[in-house]
């Protein structure tokens, strides 16, 4: 049985990169170029969750409220508050984000980016068919029904993460896009899950890490 532990962390990512990897290859020759290409500042720290990537995303994820380092660290728990700021001052000079106070939120240029970003998905995967389109939908309606019933979970673990990953939903999307997304609503199930393990026992959550590692 799978737990909501690193392993469908691993499982998520791992299904995100070959299904993407798979659609950008059969495009061949008319494969759009990378976005990052087009914006260098997308490479910045590439991979990390103090990345000026995920950082948009997570914006876009609390839009149109705004995000502020407690609230990016309630999930990234382990991630350098003095980083993530630099990150998101960084961007901020780009003019993709507005500040008031320690409260940030997207211009219409970063508003824009976002939605480029949106579109070069989509180009890229709105035609690819890997399996029969009847099995392709039935998992998309499968996986939004395990998603619907994840969201009316109690607390513990809660659905903090999840709500937001999921505020970034595009229900008209094509099927392969949706699939990409569920994935990512589960690893954010994922983490409630994981929060609600430490904050049982009113520690953080870098203690509670270095607890798992001493335990292993």
């Amino acid at each position: 049985m799978l737990e909501l532990n690193h392993s469908i962390y691993d499982l998520t990512q791992n299904l995100q990169g070959a299904i993407f990897r798979g659609a950008y290859t059969t495009l061949g020759d008319d494969a759009p170029p990378f976005l990052s290409q087009k914006y260098p500042l997308m490479q910045v720290r590439a991979g990390y969750a103090e990345s000026c990537a995920w950082l948009m995303v997570q914006v876009a994820e609390f839009d149109p409220e705004p995000l502020t380092i407690e609230r990016f660290r309630v999930r990234a728990v382990y991630s350098s508050e003095n980083i993530a700021r630099a990150m998101l001052e960084l961007l901020m000079s780009e003019g993709w984000l507005n500040r008031i106070d320690d409260e940030y939120t997207f211009t219409d240029a970063g508003r824009a980016v976002m939605q480029e970003a949106v579109e070069w998905r989509i180009s890229v995967l709105k035609d690819f068919v890997p399996i029969d389109t009847s099995e392709i939908e039935r998992l998309d309606a499968l996986q939004s029904r395990v998603l619907d019933a994840s969201m009316q979970a109690g607390d513990p673990p809660g659905t903090w993460c999840l709500a937001h990953s999921r505020n970034r939903v595009i229900e008209d999307a094509p099927v392969m896009y949706r699939l990409l997304h569920h994935a990512t609503d589960f690893n954010a199930f994922r983490d409630d899950s994981h929060m609600a393990t430490y904050r049982e026992h009113d520690i953080d959550g870098h203690t509670w890490e270095a607890l798992a590692f001493v335990a292993d």
